[in-house]
Formats: C-alpha cells, structure tokens, sequence
C-alpha cells in the first residue's frame, strides 16, 4: 500500500523530446540532471559555473544527459530504417538523398525520434531518474 501512494503522490516532469533534441553539445549546449532537486541544467558551451558542475558531478550529485547522436547515432538510424521498410539503395546513391527523393525523409526524422525518445526513457530509468519522462 506504501508503494502505491508513493507512486500517487510521485511528480513526474513530461518533457517534449525537442526540448532535449535541441540541447545538444553540437549546438553548444550540455545538459546536466541535479539529483539534489530533480532539474535539468542546460549549460552553454561559454557559460561560467563549469568548475562547479564538474565538482557536482563528480560527486555524483548531477549526470550528463546524452545526447541524441549517442543514444541512436545518424548512421545507426539511418540503416535501420532502410532494413524496417526494406529500401534498398541504388548504387553510387547516399542512403539520406534516396529516402529525401523517396519523399520519406520526414518519415525517417520520425521514426529516429522515436527511437531516441525510447532509448532517452530507458537510459533515465537505467539512471534511477523516475522523475523526468520524455515524449515525442
């Protein structure tokens, strides 16, 4: 019954996928989750305060978020894609032009997404970050 009205009164953050997607280091962002008061940390690449997140951090007190590259790379993506919807690439052709010609190019950017949302869930859960769920 604990466990029950835990889960009740447990607040759980949804926060949409973009707004992770676009905090990415390539863009000179890195985010950062304080376990301290269950928050996101954006921080900017020029930004001060990195000595004191990297003493946060390795205290064990905030973690890097991956970014979206390192949860399902480009290329990764990219060949499941072709596997799932069996396209095969003409020769000489790049595998991101032919679905672009193909007019799927939108369907590939979402069927990433949601593969990155997924695996963005799991690493949180793997992390013990119950608080903060992620959607497409």
């Amino acid at each position: 019954m604990n466990a029950e009205l835990h889960d009740e009164e447990r607040k759980i953050t949804r926060i949409p996928v973009w707004e992770i997607a676009s905090m990415d280091e390539s863009e000179g962002v890195t985010v950062f989750y304080d376990f301290r008061n269950n928050t996101l940390i954006p921080m900017m690449t020029w930004e001060d305060g990195w000595k004191a997140i990297r003493e946060l951090r390795e205290a064990g007190k905030v973690i890097r978020i991956p970014t979206y590259e390192e949860l399902y790379p480009y290329g990764q993506a990219m060949y499941d894609y072709l596997c799932d919807n069996r396209l095969n690439v003409p020769y000489g052709m790049s595998a991101k032009h032919y679905v672009h010609e193909k007019g799927r190019i939108h369907d590939f950017y979402a069927y990433r997404a949601e593969t990155q949302t997924l695996e963005l869930n799991k690493w949180l859960k793997e992390h013990n970050i119950d608080s903060i769920e992620v959607f497409c």
